[in-house]
């Protein structure tokens, strides 16, 4: 009778056993499995994304030298990068807030947020937000009376790679350029920017 409990005890305590190390196992492929399909940068860009449509605007700048795909990951989200990683990520989602913002706001002049405006030399306005989110608020030629939330965006910034500088400094280097006062012709030879594949 004793060797018969003694018998049922252990049996229980493997079957509990096999549980746990069944749930572990479980929880292990569903935590790898999440890691790889997290969207942040620097993770693989998932397979059998299309490009979004064979237009220039599916392509986005990474830097003010290199242009990259973009691909269509959601109904609001695009990604692009090089290698198979993940450089650029771009939410158009109109229910997206970061920071207080949404797609649409205006940002006044003068305002204490317009006070954070940031420049990339050559490509865009942008306010820097929390967990590395931008917003996009217009192309570095656009009108700085009309800015507004274009879209948000996540990218690799380097200042090694990229003009990066607030509004304030843009402004005090703008100063320091002397604009040739007539108009002139651009140079014969064209400049022809290929999208990298």
């Amino acid at each position: 009778m004793k060797w018969e409990l003694l018998s049922f005890s252990r049996m229980k305590g493997i079957r509990s056993l096999k549980t746990n190390l069944f749930i572990i196992f479980l929880f292990c492929i569903l935590s790898t499995s999440c890691q790889t399909k997290a969207l942040d940068l620097g993770n693989r860009i998932p397979a059998g994304l299309t490009i979004q449509d064979g237009k220039y605007k599916s392509y986005t700048l990474l830097n003010h030298a290199t242009i990259i795909p973009l691909f269509e990951y959601s109904e609001y989200l695009s990604i692009g990068g090089l290698h198979d990683e993940i450089d650029f990520i771009k939410d158009v989602n109109p229910n997206r807030k970061i920071d207080g913002l949404c797609l649409g706001d205006k940002i006044e002049y003068g305002s204490e947020l317009f006070k954070n405006i940031h420049v990339e030399l050559g490509v865009c306005y942008y306010i820097p937000l929390s967990n590395k989110w931008n917003a996009y608020i217009g192309e570095i030629n656009e009108n700085i009376h009309e800015l507004k939330v274009l879209f948000f965006f996540k990218k690799k910034m380097s200042l090694e790679t990229g003009f990066y500088m607030t509004y304030e400094d843009y402004q005090e280097w703008l100063a320091t350029i002397d604009f040739p006062e007539e108009d002139y012709e651009l140079d014969e030879r064209k400049i022809i920017i290929t999208p990298i594949k």
